[in-house]
């Protein structure tokens, strides 16, 4: 098992893991209360979609994550919404955040930063975010946000 507030291995099969969170300690939330987050990681270029279709309507919230150093990642990403988005046919998708990662690095344009941020508004992101989560760069309003979604739904998201 990797380091973490986990409380049972990584299941290998679907990368699923629970995470247990203090709220307490999340700076945009402050409620006294522990939560069990259940994630589920979807690598687009590696996992069927038919394998992770059967979780998809009981998913409370997503975060698509992208490299913002790579349009064709963005293009995965809003895919992906598309994909969910039949797979649950007339059903509303859950809310989701868009997050474009690696901004440490090397990134595109200015312009091409805004056309991100305009492309996530018009794909239906409740909200688009830029990290580094090898740095640590922004990430915690990027967890609240997930966290928001998932157990105060309705609530603002952070900045």
């Amino acid at each position: 098992m990797s380091e973490g507030p986990f409380d049972r291995p990584e299941n290998q099969k679907y990368s699923r893991r629970s995470v247990l969170v203090e709220l307490s300690n999340r700076p945009n939330i402050r409620q006294a209360e522990t939560v069990k987050l259940e994630v589920y990681i979807l690598n687009a270029r590696s996992r069927s979609y038919e394998d992770f279709c059967q979780f998809i309507p009981n998913l409370k919230s997503i975060a698509m994550i992208f490299d913002v150093r790579y349009e064709r990642t963005l293009n995965i990403a809003i895919s992906c919404m598309n994909r969910i988005r039949q797979q649950l046919e007339d059903a509303p998708p859950p809310p989701f955040i868009m997050v474009g990662n690696k901004i440490d690095l090397e990134v595109l344009s200015f312009n091409a930063l805004i056309s991100i941020r305009e492309t996530a508004r018009d794909c239906g992101a409740e909200k688009y975010y830029e990290c580094s989560a090898l740095n640590n760069t922004n990430v915690d309003p990027v967890l609240d946000a997930i966290l928001l979604l998932t157990f105060f739904p309705g609530r603002p998201l952070p900045r």
